[in-house]
């Protein structure tokens, strides 16, 4: 893995490095633009019950942390195949991981007894920070889920339901 002090990188790869990073920009923003523009104006409009502008926080998080990343070398492939397939591959993941951090803030709600209402309209731009984070670092979003999960499984299993089917 390369990082900001390694000395094997050489200025092809330097500068290999660069336009990949304006180009996967550009690339990246006329997406975001260009889904936007279709979908402005248009009422609560969803994809797989996930609201668009959580999808596009979550894209713009994914977008942030690649960029992060390929900025400060953190965790960036050296080999070519390896740095474009995660480049292509990180924001798709980013929005998965955002729409998947949105339903457990959802649920959170839920079972904190938030009303059905206060989960909707100019209430949910919190929901967009986080989305924003969860497709900015999937650690943290898989962090998040694996707390959760214990939590659940651990709760279960002092209440005598150790067998998931029932």
């Amino acid at each position: 893995m390369a990082n900001g002090n390694d000395p094997d990188l050489t200025r092809r790869e330097e500068k290999r490095y660069f336009w990949l990073t304006i180009l996967y920009v550009l690339i990246l923003l006329l997406t975001l633009v260009g889904v936007s523009f279709i979908i402005w104006n248009k009422p609560d409009y969803f994809i797989m019950y996930v609201p668009v502008p959580i999808l596009e926080w979550a894209f713009v998080g994914s977008m942030v942390g690649v960029l992060f990343r390929l900025a400060y070398r953190k965790k960036v492939w050296t080999s070519a195949i390896g740095l474009y397939t995660w480049v292509i591959a990180k924001p798709i993941i980013g929005l998965f991981m955002g729409a998947l951090v949105y339903f457990l803030a959802l649920a959170g709600g839920k079972l904190l007894g938030a009303p059905s209402d206060a989960l909707k309209g100019e209430q949910v731009y919190w929901l967009c920070i986080v989305a924003f984070i969860g497709g900015f670092s999937d650690e943290l979003s898989i962090g998040l889920v694996k707390k959760i999960v214990t939590k659940i499984l651990d709760r279960d299993s002092v209440s005598g339901k150790d067998d998931l089917a029932g």
